[in-house]
């Protein structure tokens, strides 16, 4: 939980009446250049180098063409990227993603009777603000960030001497939805949430050990996909790729009315590199690959 300072202010817009700006590739660079990704521009695609030497889209679910999938640094051990549909048979492994099957129909009565209670009452909780600026979690959202990534390591925090940076470029040009979800005057969670090319990614959310017993990841999804659902350019909500070594995670998602999709995809790999994954990183490698039979099933 983080107590809001006296001079901060939260701006409000209605979240029921929010919806999703359209960014580009250039916008999205742009923004995630400022926490520290490593991005890179060939034939006019953008690609974060997520470890030295491996390459993936910085638009996740970009559709490339066969030409487009080259090689953006001269060391490349390996890539990947989503094929456009006329290229599909050209896909050697899948990308796993966890995706909100008809987006247009979601609502509160699809989920299952205790999550709408849960949802129901961390509404009367808190207050939900979409930010217009970033001083309310320059002040304070940090420390939500330090406890969200205690529970889950995997929530790729913004370093410290970054984070600063990576909300006010979020608010400089074109960027996300930032929410805030607040109790009188504390602030007990934040989430980042963009779309491009139709595609709504619910990116990041931080939420504290406060928020965590007041339900509010589940409220949080909830917003972000009503969101999505009401903007008219936007056909896909995806949350994340498939983690399936983490149980819970999965369980949660599939709760909130998610599946495991498919993307065909291409993915080159030095063959070194390919097998010592394989073996030593199944879960990665399943990633990168999609191949389940890779950790063993």
């Amino acid at each position: 939980m983080s107590e809001i300072l006296p001079g901060a202010c939260a701006p409000v817009t209605d979240w029921r009446d929010a919806q999703l700006p359209m960014l580009r590739e250039v916008d999205l660079a742009r923004w995630m250049s400022a926490r520290g990704a490593r991005i890179v521009e060939a034939r006019g695609r953008y690609w974060n180098e997520v470890v030295p030497g491996f390459f993936q889209p910085l638009h996740h679910l970009a559709r490339h063409r066969l030409d487009e999938i080259v090689a953006p640094r001269r060391f490349c051990w390996g890539m990947r990227a989503v094929l456009q549909e006329p290229e599909r048979e050209r896909s050697n492994v899948v990308l796993p993603v966890h995706v909100m099957p008809d987006l247009p129909g979601y609502a509160l009565e699809r989920l299952d009777r205790r999550r709408r209670q849960e949802i129901r009452k961390a509404m009367r909780e808190v207050d939900l603000v979409i930010l217009d600026r970033p001083d309310l979690l320059i002040e304070g959202g940090f420390p939500l960030v330090r406890e969200a990534t205690a529970r889950n390591p995997r929530n790729r925090p913004v370093a410290k001497q970054r984070f600063a940076a990576w909300l006010e470029a979020a608010f400089s040009g074109p960027g996300p939805i930032v929410l805030a979800m607040l109790q009188g005057r504390s602030l007990l969670g934040f989430s980042v949430f963009f779309a491009i090319d139709g595609i709504a990614y619910a990116d990041q959310a931080f939420i504290g050990d406060a928020g965590r017993r007041l339900h509010l990841d589940l409220l949080c999804f909830h917003v972000e996909a009503s969101i999505a659902r009401r903007t008219a350019a936007v056909h896909t909500l995806v949350n994340g790729l498939h983690a399936r070594e983490n149980e819970g995670l999965c369980g949660f998602k599939k709760r909130q009315g998610l599946i495991v999709a498919d993307y065909p995809s291409l993915t080159t790999l030095h063959p070194a590199a390919g097998t010592m994954l394989r073996y030593l990183r199944p879960h990665q490698y399943y990633r990168l690959t999609g191949r389940r039979q890779a950790a063993g099933e």
